[in-house]
């Protein structure tokens, strides 16, 4: 317990002159005392008196600033009363109540301070803190587990000397309660830039509660990261800053780990769609080499006749320069010939043209031109949707997207690999533009188009099967269904078939990604649904919803999921 404990300051006008009393100098030298007194000190105090001597010599070394501090108010006109618990004669415990009023030698102000004192008993203390509860409360700071620390203020408002700290103070800082009141409080911060100095000052003598986050440095140089706040309040006729803080710094280390553990999550985040962008993109090179032999077909067939005609056409041209030799040297030679000779040069002229077939390698020759035409329209539109459905999309971005016509892109790309097995039906209705990925897309179709012809080419019927292809739009949405007569699927395939690397088809035919690709391109990336419906050896319909404004439409897709239920 304190040596010396202010109890209260209620002011007191009468009763001084029952006690010992000491008169002490402005300095705090003893500059006299009643005849009793010497004897009363030395029982209270366990020490010898005399005149001349520095009372605060009598104290521990906490105790002599706050015996200054009352000094000074008696001075200053105030009378004050304060408890003492000190060490008497032998190491034993005593109580006195001392009494501080101030001595006017000259009219209208006080030169010294009369101490007045007597011993009390335990069973009075304890009345005297049933009167007076501050120990109570300095019991209640000090079990608190929030750091209380009193420190004056300076003139510029800024918190000064330190006077007075709760344990747990000392508890976390690892200083003692000595080593703290020789400080100031800002001593004991972190750096804090002069700007929010002045802002803390202004903030407190303009009568505010300033808030903040503290960072104070333990004695063995730590750091402490607490949640203050400080404001002024009236202690003992002077302004003091009383500020609480709570310690966080395990909040704060928490906080770090997590920004630490987010920051790495992110950065796995995304090297994890770094790695999903590439694995798109090598399903859909997957994709292009199984479709690789069918298109070097489709490209080879017109270009075969393509050649094949510029062949022919290398001939008629020979025989083109041929005739239209003749047809020189003749016009040349009519000035100098005769009637006869004209027309004998117009008889074999004419004879030639038969001969050549003049007549039909004309005609034969516009017909080849329409065959070279269409068939170098045909590889053009071929590679044109092999390159739009190869290339990556400029950063993902989002398009103005034809449905209709990437749909018969898509049936180009994959039209060898569907001519041999299944006939394909188009219902294509007049449907908006929608804003997608366009790429991506085009990738979803191909794959179910692709699927559809294996699911027919696996029922191996007796006569071609059909894929029936039909697009609308209905609430917001554009609707995409593909339908095939194919093998079909049971309900636990049609459970797993967005599963990543499920897959039915025998080791080598297929990677197992194409589907569950498709699901997060439609529904993830676009706000989509993609459905499916099928029933062994019947066949399989899957649709595609696509919002028209992006903007996904719970209602109308679980309304497109009763209805395939119902159809079931």
């Amino acid at each position: 317990m304190d040596h010396f404990s202010l109890i209260d300051n209620t002011v007191v006008t009468e009763g001084i002159n029952r006690q010992s009393a000491v008169i002490i100098t402005a300095d705090c030298i003893i500059k006299a005392f009643t005849a009793d007194a010497a004897e009363k000190i030395r029982i209270i105090f366990g020490k010898e008196i005399k005149t001349g001597d520095y009372i605060p010599d009598f104290l521990d070394p906490d105790e002599k600033f706050r015996l200054k501090e009352l000094v000074g108010h008696a001075l200053r006109g105030s009378t004050l009363r304060a408890l003492v618990k000190c060490h008497g004669a032998g190491n034993g415990d005593s109580l006195a109540e001392l009494y501080f009023s101030p001595v006017y030698e000259d009219v209208g102000k006080a030169t010294s301070v009369c101490i007045s004192f007597w011993p009390i008993s335990e069973s009075f203390h304890d009345e005297i803190r049933a009167e007076h509860p501050e120990n109570k409360f300095r019991e209640l700071l000090n079990n608190t587990a929030d750091l209380v620390i009193v420190s004056y203020i300076t003139g510029d408002g800024k918190p000064g000397p330190i006077v007075e700290v709760n344990d747990t103070v000392c508890k976390i800082l690892g200083y003692t309660r000595e080593e703290l009141l020789s400080r100031r409080l800002f001593e004991l911060w972190e750096h804090i830039d002069k700007d929010n100095v002045e802002h803390i000052a202004e903030e407190l003598m303009n009568g505010g509660k300033v808030s903040f986050e503290m960072a104070l440095f333990t004695k063995n140089g730590n750091r402490i990261y607490t949640d203050a706040s400080i404001r002024i309040l009236e202690y003992r006729h002077a302004k003091v800053a009383l500020t609480v803080a709570r310690d966080i710094t395990m909040k704060k280390l928490t906080e770090q780990k997590l920004i630490e553990i987010n920051n790495k999550l992110t950065n796995a985040l995304k090297q994890l769609e770094l790695a999903k962008e590439q694995l798109m993109y090598s399903e859909k090179l997957a994709c292009i080499g199984q479709l690789a032999a069918g298109v070097a077909h489709e490209i080879n067939n017109p270009l075969g006749f393509i050649c094949s005609n510029i062949e022919s056409t290398r001939k008629n041209y020979e025989d083109f320069k041929e005739i239209l030799s003749e047809y020189r040297d003749f016009t040349a030679q009519v000035p100098d010939l005769s009637t006869e000779g004209i027309l004998e040069g117009m008889r074999r002229l004419n004879v030639l043209e038969s001969e050549k077939n003049l007549d039909y390698m004309l005609k034969d020759q516009d017909d080849m031109f329409d065959d070279i035409d269409d068939g170098l329209k045909r590889i053009s539109e071929i590679v044109t949707g092999l390159r739009a459905f190869a290339r990556r999309s400029r950063e993902n971005a989002f398009e103005e997207y034809d449905l209709n016509k990437s749909i018969h892109n898509a049936l180009l790309l994959a039209r060898n690999d569907i001519k041999y097995h299944a006939d394909v039906k188009l219902n294509l209705g007049v449907i908006p533009m929608i804003k997608a990925i366009s790429s991506r897309i085009d990738q979803v179709l191909l794959n179910i188009i692709l699927n559809a012809s294996y699911a027919i080419k696996e029922k191996k019927m007796e006569g071609p099967g059909l894929i029936t292809i039909t697009t609308d739009a209905e609430g917001g949405f554009v609707r995409c269904r593909i339908e095939d007569n194919g093998i079909g699927m049971d309900e636990e395939v049609q459970g797993r078939i967005f599963y990543p690397f499920f897959t039915t088809k025998p080791p080598g035919k297929g990677t197992g990604l194409g589907l569950s690709i498709a699901y997060d391109i439609v529904v993830n990336q676009h706000g989509g649904q993609i459905l499916v419906e099928s029933k062994p050896m019947v066949g399989s319909c899957f649709t595609i919803l696509l919002p028209v404004d992006r903007i996904n439409s719970e209602q109308e897709i679980c309304n497109e999921q009763k209805h395939i239920v119902r159809r079931r």
